[in-house]
């Protein structure tokens, strides 16, 4: 459950990276500001970090992976518009740059999203999962600690008979 939580955790950081990324990238198309493109490379940073701790996740099954690395394929695809983006900015050519970003990476960006979207439902559902079977193994222990202790109750009762029957 914890490395489902580190998991979860991560992916979640990684959603928030892209957000901060495409805000980023739409501050430089409206503004120019060079701090953009450098903050925009340390988001990049976390979420390859973020997408190396997942894969190290002892929790994460071979379909997860399969899953993973077709994310990584769409982010690297979504990278690759960005870095467009900005070379076509820095190169004066605005309106290129502009095109990117509101089309071609604008979609790119939804399947990344929508990969990670996934990603995190189905550990939710999984969640879900351990919890009904926790409550279950819970309810089934009560139970058996309830019959034990009526067994001894009633144990108790024909020895205590016993004995007044004996006197």
């Amino acid at each position: 459950m914890t490395h489902n939580f580190d998991y979860r955790l991560a992916l979640k950081g990684i959603q928030y990276r892209l957000t901060g990324m495409s805000n980023d990238e739409r501050a430089y198309l409206l503004t120019g500001d060079s701090q953009y493109p450098s903050e925009y490379t340390v988001k990049d940073k976390d979420v390859r970090d973020f997408f190396a701790a997942i894969q190290s996740n002892p929790t994460v099954d071979d379909t997860d992976r399969a899953e993973l690395d077709k994310f990584l394929q769409a982010y690297d695809d979504f990278s690759k518009a960005s870095q467009s983006v900005f070379s076509n900015m820095k190169s004066g050519k605005i309106k290129e740059a502009q095109s990117i970003h509101f089309n071609e990476e604008r979609q790119i960006r939804k399947q990344v999203e929508a990969k990670v979207d996934g990603l995190i439902k189905k550990i939710d559902e999984e969640s879900v999962q351990e919890s009904k079977a926790r409550n279950v193994a819970s309810k089934q222990l009560n139970l058996l600690m309830l019959i034990i202790f009526a067994s001894c109750v009633l144990i108790a009762t024909i020895i205590g008979w016993l004995v007044l029957v004996q006197k």
